[in-house]
C-alpha cells in the first residue's frame, strides 16, 4: 500500500486525551529531548503540548509519511519534524534523546527487532521507552484483512499473541521493563463518520461535539491496548 495514498485515505483526529501511564512519566522526568517516533499526524503530540507536557522540551516528530510530517508541523513550529523510517532512523547519529514515544507503530514495521535496536541507538544512557502496540486474542476480529489474515489494520504486519514476543527482543536490546500495562482495545464510531465528511482538519482545536462524541467507544473484539515503559541501560 503506497504510505502517502494511506495517509490521505486514513487521518488522525486530534484530542486531549493523554495516557496516564506517559503523563506521568513524563511529569517527572521532563525530558530534555522527546521523539514521537511514527507520529503520524500528531495527535499524541498535540494532546501533550494542549496539557502543558512539552515545555522547555526539544521536539523530534519522526514518521515515514512526508504528508503527515506537513500536517505536524502546523501544531507547533517549533517541532523538528523528519521524514525517516523508524527501522532505520538515518536522519539521527547516536544518543540524542532522552526520550521516546513510539505508539501503535511496532505493528507496521519490517522488522520489529530493529527498531528497537534503532531506538537505543538514538536514546541517552538511562533514557527512556514508552511504547504501545496491541495484543490480540487467537479469536479477536476486525473487518481488515493483511497477507490471508483479518487485522485491526490493513498494514499491520505483525500483532503480538503473546507478551514474549516483543520484551524478549527489548530485553536483548539492553532495555529494562519497568512497567507494563493492558487494557481493552476500543474504537470510537464516530470516526468513521467524521473521516467520510472530512469534518475534522488538523492543527484546529476540537471542539466540545467531537470530543463528546469520541469518547463513547465501542470494544474491539479479542484486542488489548498494551502499554510498555522501559529504561536503557
Amino acid at each position: 500500500m503506497d504510505i502517502e495514498e494511506y495517509a490521505r485515505r486514513h487521518r488522525h483526529f486530534y484530542g486531549l486525551e493523554v495516557p496516564s501511564l506517559l503523563e506521568k512519566h513524563l511529569r517527572s522526568a521532563r525530558p530534555q529531548r522527546l521523539m514521537d517516533l511514527g507520529c503520524g499526524d500528531g495527535a499524541l503530540l498535540f494532546a501533550l503540548k494542549q496539557a502543558g507536557l512539552l515545555e522547555d522540551t526539544q521536539v523530534f516528530a519522526v514518521d515515514n509519511s512526508a504528508e503527515r510530517i506537513e500536517r505536524v508541523q502546523t501544531i507547533d513550529r517549533g517541532f523538528v519534524c523528519v521524514v525517516d523510517s523508524a527501522c532505520r532512523l538515518a536522519s539521527f547519529y547516536g544518543a540524542t534523546v532522552d526520550f521516546v514515544i513510539s505508539t501503535q507503530v511496532i505493528e507496521h514495521v519490517g522488522d520489529d527487532a530493529e527498531m528497537i535496536r534503532q531506538v537505543g541507538r538514538v536514546l541517552t544512557p538511562g533514557g527512556m521507552l514508552y511504547l504501545t502496540t496491541v495484543l490480540r486474542k487467537k479469536w479477536a476480529w476486525y473487518f481488515y484483512r493483511n497477507r490471508g489474515r483479518w487485522v485491526l489494520d490493513p498494514t499491520h504486519v505483525r500483532e503480538y499473541r503473546v507478551e514474549t514476543e516483543l520484551t524478549n527482543i527489548l530485553r536483548a536490546e539492553g532495555f529494562e521493563i519497568l512497567d507494563s500495562r493492558k487494557t481493552p482495545l476500543r474504537y470510537a464510531p464516530a470516526d468513521f463518520l467524521l473521516r467520510r465528511a472530512s469534518a475534522r482538519r488538523p492543527g484546529a482545536a476540537p471542539g466540545r461535539v467531537l470530543c463528546l462524541l469520541r469518547k463513547f467507544r465501542l470494544p474491539i473484539p479479542g484486542y488489548r491496548n498494551w502499554e510498555l515503559l522501559c529504561r536503557k541501560s
